[in-house]
């Protein structure tokens, strides 16, 4: 499960925010960081007029804040309310429950689970569920429980949609490997005998076609590849 917001100082950590969780508890660390500045700012004031507010003091950071934000404040507007007025994003610019990507690690990252098949509660993963249902299967009618799509060991291939290369496919349907229908011509040199006595031939090779089943040396390995690098698959909950 997604780990929850620790008590870590993301206005001094060393380490980068990764997760969704932590990127919004960094944003609320830094929103609190600058209220608390601006209103120092307001406090140390004594020349002004305490009734008038704290404004944008610089048109260069209020650029620098337009193109960041779009409903950031312009020079002269007052800064508290707009930042009052800040939250983190709740599922925008996210990505979304049911999408599907590949780690060059073996532990998946928060807010992500590997799509290995398991059987998961419905409760636990509300988001998940709603993306996905019980396409992948269900331990119980679909009624406490669902599935996750198990991708271990397997290639892609995209869902038809009618396009007639790949017909009568529905999403999450398995496929096993398979090689098209084909047939292989042969060369065969019958045997030919000949009687005693002086003969003067030119040797030749001929293609003599045969109905009677034949079978090659087997060659290769016990299934058909292509090349390929092994990742983790994970899905989004």
């Amino acid at each position: 499960m997604m780990a929850r917001p620790d008590d870590t100082d993301w206005m001094h950590s060393p380490r980068k925010p990764r997760s969704p969780g932590e990127w919004r508890e960094a944003f609320c660390q830094m929103r609190d960081c600058l209220k608390t500045l601006w209103r120092t700012v307001e406090t140390i004031r004594p020349e002004t007029d305490s009734r008038e507010p704290c404004r944008f003091p610089h048109p260069q950071l209020s650029a620098l804040l337009k193109k960041n934000t779009e409903d950031a404040p312009s020079a002269g507007d007052t800064v508290l309310p707009w930042l009052e007025s800040l939250n983190p994003p709740e599922g925008e610019n996210t990505v979304p429950p049911g999408s599907v990507l590949y780690f060059c690690t073996e532990t998946p990252p928060d807010g992500w689970l590997v799509a290995d098949g398991s059987m998961l509660l419905i409760a636990a993963y509300p988001r998940l569920h709603e993306a996905i249902g019980t396409t992948f299967g269900s331990g119980d009618n679909g009624m406490t429980t669902f599935a996750l799509p198990d991708l271990r060991g397997e290639f892609i291939r995209c869902l038809d949609r009618g396009r007639a290369v790949d017909p009568e496919r529905t999403l999450g349907s398995w496929q096993p490997d398979e090689i098209a229908r084909h047939n292989h011509g042969f060369l065969d040199i019958p045997k030919v005998q000949f009687g005693s006595g002086v003969y003067s031939w030119t040797p030749q090779v001929m293609e003599v076609a045969e109905h009677a089943p034949i079978a090659t040396t087997m060659a290769g390995g016990s299934e058909t590849r292509p090349r390929n690098i092994a990742l983790t698959a994970c899905i989004k909950y």
